[in-house]
């Protein structure tokens, strides 16, 4: 293990837009967790994305399945990342 993996973990996988589209075309559809602000989902947002914004995420982390895939989305990966930790 690395100096940087054991200070702050594994770090979290991204993913680009080509390869969620092809997840969201597949058999196997992760949940997509749009983490922006409600009216940056209203003005638009990923067909079936649920919306929680990235400061009440840690409250629904309970209700989140165990079994699936989880992706995290937002205007430019930084809050989906922060989401991730």
């Amino acid at each position: 293990m690395d100096l940087l993996t054991s200070l702050f973990g594994s770090p979290v996988p991204s993913i680009n837009v080509h390869k969620l589209n092809e997840k969201l075309k597949s058999g196997k559809r992760p949940l997509v967790i749009d983490v922006r602000q409600p009216e940056e989902y209203q003005a638009g947002h990923i067909a079936g994305a649920k919306l929680i914004p990235l400061g009440t995420i840690k409250q629904y982390l309970n209700e989140l399945p165990k079994e699936k895939e989880i992706v995290c989305v937002c205007a430019s990966g930084s809050r989906s990342r922060s989401a991730d930790d």
